[in-house]
């Protein structure tokens, strides 16, 4: 059985960049990316924000529909 245990890692943007062009090679049969340009990275970027945002509206309305009642507490 395993234990989880929480990390947090840490890392400059050069070292972002490399490790995100790694990742692209893993679903692509050539094993081969070009660096993309800026605004590429922000249209990326602004895509997988978007995607995580209506995955958090998604469950919010699911939620609502079936009366869960969250608690906010104002700070």
């Amino acid at each position: 059985m395993f234990t989880p245990i929480p990390v947090e890692v840490l890392a400059y943007e050069p070292e972002v960049v490399g490790l995100d062009l790694l990742h692209k090679t893993k679903f692509t049969k050539l094993r081969h990316v070009e660096p993309i340009p800026d605004l590429a990275r922000v249209s990326e970027g602004t895509a997988k924000l978007e995607m995580m945002l209506d995955a958090v509206i998604q469950v919010t309305h699911l939620n609502l529909s079936c009366g869960v009642v969250l608690s906010c507490a104002v700070m």
